[in-house]
């Protein structure tokens, strides 16, 4: 989408003052990863090499025992942390679970599953009965196959509507909307009438250090 502009110089060009071609022009040079890689031999590195391959298996192997305990220790604090804030009224701090002298903190974060991609319409619907506590939040974006095509008049007039024709126009902005969790819906657990539920529902970010 380049313009050129013939001078008395033929030798001379006009540089471009379209957006995207511009843009385009900037954009870093895409590179394959999928490049088969070279090999190279250095002597006396055997047995390192062969303990590295056995502790990262060994390191994924404990990580997937680690995941199945932090269920039982996390399933063990929910409870705890619902039977506290029912007997204070208002949601604990974070607190450290223990047996004996053995301890771990468990934190119940004011973020929720979904908050980045949104919850899906089945999850939405299971809080017909507490519209309050969803937030839904729309973003606008250019259709890029739009801008492709109209890209050299839209850097000169935006929507102008003599350049860009109805159809693009509609097409040209695309909303993409998202339903998430209100912040500050743990604090108020204890207003719904079966707290553990909604727990479960809500789904809050559960960390243990």
């Amino acid at each position: 989408m380049k313009h050129t502009q013939t001078l008395e110089k033929p030798t001379t060009k006009k540089a471009s003052s379209n957006l995207f071609a511009i843009a385009q022009q900037q954009a870093p040079e895409k590179k394959s990863s999928k490049k088969d890689k070279e090999t190279f031999q250095v002597k006396g590195l055997k047995n390192e090499l062969s303990r590295y391959e056995e502790l990262k298996a060994l390191i994924k192997n404990s990580e997937a025992e680690m995941e199945v305990i932090a269920g039982t220790i996390k399933q063990a604090g929910k409870e705890k942390f619902l039977e506290v804030f029912e007997n204070k009224g208002k949601k604990p701090e974070s607190f450290h679970i223990a047996d004996g002298e053995e301890k771990v903190l468990y934190i119940v974060q004011d973020a929720y599953k979904g908050d980045r991609s949104g919850m899906s319409q089945e999850k939405i619907d299971l809080f017909a009965d507490h519209p309050e506590i969803l937030e839904t939040t729309t973003t606008f974006t250019f259709n890029p196959d739009v801008v492709n095509r109209i890209g050299d008049k839209l850097s000169q007039v935006i929507m102008s509507s003599k350049l860009i024709s109805d159809e693009d126009k509609k097409n040209l902005i695309i909303a993409t909307s998202k339903t998430t969790i209100k912040k500050g819906t743990i604090e108020k657990l204890l207003e719904f009438d079966n707290p553990a539920m909604m727990f479960e529902l809500i789904e809050p970010i559960v960390a243990l250090k």
